[in-house]
């Protein structure tokens, strides 16, 4: 189907989606008395941000990446810093939403390159430092049925879980890609670094803040003394 542009209307098929498309449509009546612009992210990724860490946990502790169905599809991802660096640009630009249908005031920002989920498994792999990963291709009934009972003991516990009915809408929905040519030729935006290093970046946070283990191959290493002759001690 092609990359979405700012023009396409919004098609949300998760609760979470309608309810964005919800937040746009109530700000933009505001449109002729408050400047308004738009910045639609896609799969964001980096420090702090708890959901795009279960794109990794797997990966690190078995080396396996599970992906819904046996299509894959592909997926735009922007990093959180280069996020804010278009948001600030998009701040500093005076064109903004007009109420309309244009796509005026609305912008979509994201990497250079898009990859299927399996690719950003393999992408998150090279950044553990992995020499691979074992892409599990799961399909979309057992996904279903496993959301449904997260769903359940979301509502038990009163608290929503990562693998919901919800999530897996949009898990199963088709390719979710945006074309960021419109802020790149206006504005001159574009990512600051390649992905691969973002991904780096982002692995490097999880494990400095403890969210993220180190494996015990790894952990081998850092603490595994140097060989040699032990220094002798001087004699005073």
């Amino acid at each position: 189907a092609g990359m979405h542009d700012e023009c396409d209307p919004c098609m949300p098929v998760s609760n979470y989606g309608r309810s964005k498309a919800a937040a746009e449509s109530l700000a933009a009546r505001y449109a002729d008395r408050v400047p308004l612009s738009i910045v639609r992210p896609p799969v964001v990724l980096g420090p702090g941000d708890h959901c795009g860490l279960g794109l990794f946990k797997t990966i690190n502790r078995h080396g396996v990446h599970v992906v819904a169905g046996v299509h894959d599809h592909l997926f735009s991802v922007i990093h959180v810093d280069d996020l804010v660096n278009a948001m600030m640009l998009v701040a500093d630009n005076t064109e903004r939403v007009d109420g309309g249908k244009t796509g005026k005031g609305i912008w979509f920002a994201a990497a250079d390159e898009t990859h299927s989920w399996a690719g950003l498994g393999e992408l998150a792999a090279a950044a553990l430092g992995r020499n691979g990963v074992r892409i599990l291709h799961v399909p979309s009934a057992l996904i279903w049925a496993a959301a449904g009972f997260n769903t359940a003991v979301g509502q038990i516990l009163r608290r929503p879980l990562f693998l919901n009915w919800d999530k897996t809408r949009e898990a199963t929905a088709g390719e979710w890609t945006c074309s960021s040519q419109k802020i790149r030729s206006r504005l001159g935006w574009s990512p600051a670094i390649p992905l691969s290093e973002r991904m780096r970046q982002t692995v490097q946070w999880y494990r400095a803040q403890g969210w993220l283990p180190q494996r015990k191959k790894d952990q081998r290493k850092k603490d595994r003394r140097p060989t040699g002759s032990p220094a002798i001690p001087k004699i005073q």
